[in-house]
This record gives structure tokens, sequence and C-alpha cells, in this order.
């Protein structure tokens, strides 16, 4: 009997790295107890040695075999290493073999043989399988190209990775998301670190808002407010110096905000028009950091494809985070 699961999903992928997890147990649940007879109730240390042959109620022959599509970007960081084992007279065998580019191929297969053992031949069984059983989990890793490089301070390469996985398979947004966090972790970082430091453009007199007070501006301002609300709410989330800005800006602000929630509900989601969002932010770009909105123009930039846009910014702006994590 044959058996074909189509897209499976065994593998599990996360943004920077993935793996097929196979547990080999089931291969051996048809066998029956190998322990060897048990004549009493008392407690014993070991398994009693089998005195009389093993007759199996049924050989069997099981075979898996792991078809793994890889998707666009994704490559396998290494093989284990194929092998056939002899457990007695059953045998056991696992291979990996890279097929191309996009796939993996995985056998696992265990063979009873005959039916009939001796003692000796199952003790033997006995003790391959509890020695495979014992082994780790049989793992095959993948990983995301062009992260390596990244992680490595290569953001040219990992760009290059990123930048061709994304014209390969322009439906998926990890790859733009990937490529913006090349921009934010590496370009906006040398930015950061090259410009010359500037003074503050802050109110004399008061402290610029910092994260918490941008966290503020997002999570009570971002919706729009209940009428006869909007200014009550703007004095609690802008400091004094910035109020006056508060009536020219905000509106843009939290349109902005609105333009970054999907149909669905969720910030960037399905339908979202960072597009516009981006604009928005954009005619404000001087004084985002007194509406502590920086990394949100950041994030809708980069999603909108701006990313030229971002990087003039970051190098002229004394303001300009470098990490991008919308509030």
């Amino acid at each position: 009997m044959v058996l074909e699961l189509d897209r499976a999903g065994r593998a599990v992928m996360e943004p920077t790295a993935g793996a097929l997890a196979i547990d080999i147990g089931p291969l051996f649940e048809r066998l029956p107890y190998l322990g060897g007879q048990v004549e009493d109730d008392e407690p014993r240390a070991g398994p009693i040695p089998r005195q009389h042959d093993l007759v199996m109620p049924a050989p069997y022959h099981l075979a898996w075999r792991y078809d793994v599509r890889l998707p666009p970007g994704i490559h396998v960081r290494g093989l284990p290493q194929s092998r056939f084992l002899a457990l007695g007279p059953a045998r056991y065998s696992e291979s990996y073999e890279i097929l191309d580019d996009s796939a993996l191929l995985v056998r696992l297969a265990f063979d009873t043989g005959r039916r009939r053992y001796t003692a000796a031949e199952a003790e033997a069984l006995r003790a391959g399988v509890e020695e495979l059983a014992a082994e780790s989990p049989l793992v095959v890793w993948f990983d995301r190209d062009g992260w390596a490089d990244l992680e490595a301070g290569r953001l040219r390469e990992a760009l290059a990775a990123f930048r061709g996985v994304a014209a390969r398979d322009p439906g998926q947004a990890i790859h733009r998301a990937l490529v913006a966090r090349a921009l934010v972790s590496g370009a906006l970082g040398e930015a950061a670190r090259t410009r010359p430091a500037q003074p503050s453009r802050s109110t004399p007199g008061r402290a610029s808002p910092g994260p918490r007070s941008a966290g503020c501006c997002a999570t009570i301002c971002s919706a729009p407010a209940p009428a006869g609300l909007g200014s009550r709410r703007r004095d609690r989330c802008l400091p004094q110096g910035n109020r006056d800005r508060a009536d020219l800006g905000w509106i843009r602000v939290e349109l902005a905000g609105l333009l970054e929630i999907g149909r669905d509900g969720t910030r960037y989601g399905v339908g979202a028009d960072v597009e516009a969002a981006a604009d928005h932010y954009a005619a404000l770009k001087d004084h985002l950091a007194e509406f502590g909105m920086e990394r949100n123009y950041i994030m809708a930039a980069l999603l909108a494809g701006r990313l030229d846009e971002i990087e003039e910014w970051a190098g002229a702006s004394p303001t300009a985070p470098t990490t991008a994590s919308a509030h």
C-alpha cells in the first residue's frame, strides 16, 4: 500500500531559519515486545535474556519518503549522514539528497526481513532499536539566503540576496521586509554612526519625546478620537512645546496611522495603503520626532519600496532612529 500526502507541511519555517524534524519511532511500532519473557512479577534491573525464537505476527517493510519543496530564498544548511544499519536480520536505512536548488529528498526505511528470529537475532534487533530510540531527533536545518551575510555585517551581499529573491518571488511580503530589515540595521546604522552630532530640536526646558512617550502617541492617538476628545488626546501625548504644531500636523499623523491599518484590522495588513501613509509622514519629515512617528515613517516608506528616500532622510536627519519598529 502506498499513501501519499501532498502539501503535508511537515517542515517549519521562521523568517530567518527553519527545520524538518522526523520522529523515526513509528517505523518500529509494529514490532512485538522484544524485551524477553517475563517469568514472574519480581523487579529486575533489565530485560530477561530471550531463551527461545521470536516469531512475529507478520513481517513488514515500511518506507517513508519526504519530498520537500523549498520556497524561494531558502537553502539547506547541511545534510545528516546517510546510513544503512543491520539490526540482526532487520535493515534500517536513511538517505538524504538535494535534487536541485528547490527540492530535498529524504528516505527512511525499515524492513524486518523474515518472520522468525533466533534468540540472538531478536536480541540484536532489540539492542539496535533501543540505540536508535536514544539518539537525538532527526533534523534537517534550513537557512534564508543572505541572513548569514546580514549577521556578519556584509550588508551589500545581504541586500543583493534579499533583492534577488524578491525579484524572483514578488508575491511574498517577507522578501521586502527582509530588504527593509537589512537597510534599517545596516544602512541607517551606518548613517547614525557617521553623521556629526547636532543639538536637539526640542523646545528649551523640555525633554524630547522618548520611546515611552512615542508609544503613548501611537497607542492613544492612532485611531480617530471620539467627538470632542481630539484636543485632549493631543494634550496628553504631545509635549507642551509641540502643541503649536499639532493643529497643522496631527491630522496628517492620525490619517497616516489609519492608512497603515489593513482590512483585517492589523497594521500593514492586507489593504493597507502604505504609499499614502508614507506620503503623509514625508510631508512632516522635519518634525516627525516631535510626534514620535519616525519609525512609522521608516516602515511605511520601506514597505512602499521607497528605499532611497529613507536612506537620504536617515543621513540628513539627526533624529532618525537606527532600527525600525513601528509604534
